[in-house]
């Protein structure tokens, strides 16, 4: 377990360290499906929303476009999503998971939903608490955000 600072440096590097150990766990939970992270963020975004734009999908995960290029590059070189033109805007593409897809999501899923019995017994709040701040932090980051920028 990492030791924290006795002096706080500051709400970022909370997040931050957080953010360090939310990757630990899900390399962890991850590592019999040979997806990372991020791409499982991104396949998980995609079984929930359904066919979706590459521009909805990097305002869904908060990701630079670019950034989640390079992601859904590799996974559909994989065969986890296919990429088809959207039917409104021919310049933009249309993703969905393949059937291989859905079934490493499932098989993600289901790797995942064990850690997550464990952590939610350790939290001192109520998942719905957690994630009601969680929400608070992402919106008030996306507003400072889009203010600096």
């Amino acid at each position: 377990m990492g030791r924290r600072p006795e002096q706080p440096i500051g709400l970022l590097f909370d997040v931050l360290a957080v953010e360090e150990r939310v990757g630990q766990l899900l390399r962890l939970a991850l590592a019999e499906t040979g997806l990372k992270p991020m791409e499982y963020a991104v396949t998980s975004l995609l079984a929930t929303l359904g066919p979706t734009t590459p521009s909805q999908m990097a305002k869904g995960i908060g990701m630079r476009p670019s950034t989640l290029s390079g992601h859904l590059a590799a996974l559909t070189r994989r065969g986890v999503i296919q990429r088809e033109r959207a039917p409104v805007d021919g310049r933009s593409a249309l993703l969905e998971l393949t059937e291989e897809g859905q079934r490493l999501q499932r098989d993600a899923v289901a790797q995942v939903k064990r850690h997550m019995v464990r952590l939610q017994t350790e939290l001192s709040n109520p998942v719905e608490q957690v994630r009601g701040v969680l929400n608070d932090l992402a919106n008030a980051l996306d507003r400072t955000v889009e203010a600096a920028g």
